[in-house]
């Protein structure tokens, strides 16, 4: 999904970390029909791949026993430098999560935490350039952004990548690079929602929401938010059944 270092800024992978891997390979193999291939990490476990067909959607990762954060699914920016794009970040305000570091020759990466509260990756490509398919049924498309001052979160965006909050054709408020879409921007104060925490949604598509949905209940999952009509289409927030949460796209949503 890299469209070259002059690109601007934008998601391009996502990845969960669980306390489950095989049931966590298990749920997503029969929601998505995603195959698997565990690459051993060197002094970091295994990193097991997610594909649909042969491409590369995703990925997961077993967490240390002694990590009590909750199953959660990340997602990543693709950047032209990691090392700048931390340190601009933390200039704006962010909070550093985990310094930029070197994931063997696949690229470099960090974590940082905005301004709000919502934590997000920075990915800086080198023989790893992202997923390999976007947009349909199975594949990785895209995330928003869930936050209680979409207007401080425009701010922050606009500096750190170039971003601008716009309304699309439909009214909905995105993100957008040079004309394009980059992530969407739901504003929790705006929806009166008060309890939810400032956070990144990964979202996958889907052929139909609906069917989609009942799968995820009926594989020991559940549903946070069913299915309804966005402006840009049908979409629904579900977890797994160790509580990562996403959203699943009708495809031509996506």
């Amino acid at each position: 999904m890299s469209d070259g270092d002059d690109a601007p800024p934008r998601f391009c992978w996502a990845d969960l970390a669980t306390a489950d891997a095989a049931a966590a390979i298990r749920f997503y193999g029969a929601l998505f029909g995603w195959r698997h291939e565990d690459v051993p990490v060197e002094g970091a476990g295994t990193y097991t791949m997610l594909r649909l067909d042969e491409r590369d959607v995703a990925a997961l990762y077993e967490a240390d026993a002694d990590d009590e954060s909750p199953a959660h699914w990340n997602a990543y920016v693709c950047v032209a430098d990691a090392d700048a794009a931390t340190g601009a970040a933390q200039e704006l305000g962010a909070t550093l999560v985990a310094a930029p570091f070197d994931v063997a020759d696949a690229g470099r990466m960090a974590v940082v935490r905005d301004p709000a509260g919502a934590v997000v990756s920075v990915w800086q490509p080198r023989r790893h350039a992202g997923a390999a398919a976007a947009g349909e049924p199975g594949a990785f498309a895209g995330a928003e952004l869930a936050t209680p001052d979409a207007a401080a979160a425009e701010r922050f965006y606009r500096a750190l990548f170039g971003w601008s909050a716009v309304a699309d054709p439909d009214g909905r408020v995105v993100f957008e690079a040079r004309g394009r879409r980059v992530a969407g921007l739901y504003d929790l104060a705006a929806a009166g929602v008060d309890d939810v925490p400032p956070h990144w949604v990964v979202q996958f598509a889907v052929d139909d929401c609906d069917v989609a949905a009942a799968r995820v209940r009926a594989l020991g999952g559940g549903v946070l938010v069913e299915p309804s009509e966005a402006p840009a289409g049908r979409v629904a927030t579900v977890h797994d059944p160790h509580g990562a949460s996403f959203a699943i796209v009708a495809a031509t949503a996506a």
